[in-house]
């Protein structure tokens, strides 16, 4: 199973997202991520089985999880530089929880940790000076981490939770 350990966001970080995203849909031609698709992956997990699943969320119920993201900037990136992605910057507490799942021994992608929040993808903006005027929120609060399982489709990826620790719990 593909499997990834996500942080994910509150309803009021969520709606300063969604403001985000429809402005970003007046200059640009764009897939959006769905509101309560977006999250800030940690680890990603490319052939995992219900053991190793069962291990993560040992694992993951231990973990602390910090309250808040900090926002930097957005930007377009990807080989085609078509994915409009929210940087985050990596705090020490954050770069700690991301190190702690991917301590795991088993399959999980060796791509380096770029925490950044996908906003869109397939952008195809009219032009890109505006992306340093969305005004973004200095955080954004973090209400769960999540083990999700990820299957691909001709229309994208579907993300289903199978765990979730909330932030205080």
């Amino acid at each position: 199973m593909r499997i990834f350990i996500a942080l994910y966001l509150k309803d009021d970080a969520l709606d300063k997202l969604r403001e985000r995203q429809t402005t970003l849909s007046k200059r640009m031609r764009a897939k959006f991520t769905d509101t309560e698709q977006l999250h800030m992956t940690l680890a990603f997990f490319t052939d995992i089985d219900d053991a190793q699943i069962n291990t993560l969320k040992e694992r993951c119920h231990q973990m602390t999880i910090p309250s808040q993201l900090f926002t930097d900037t957005v930007e377009m990136f990807g080989k085609r530089k078509d994915i409009v992605s929210l940087k985050i910057n990596e705090t020490k507490e954050l770069s700690e929880l991301a190190q702690q799942c991917r301590a795991v021994s088993f399959h999980h992608a060796k791509n380096p940790f770029t925490p950044h929040i996908t906003l869109a993808r397939r952008a195809k903006p009219f032009y890109q000076d505006f992306l340093n005027d969305l005004n973004l929120p200095p955080t954004l609060n973090v209400d769960h981490l999540a083990l999700v399982h990820s299957t691909l489709t001709s229309d994208g990826a579907i993300h289903n939770k199978i765990w979730m620790k909330k932030i205080n719990g």
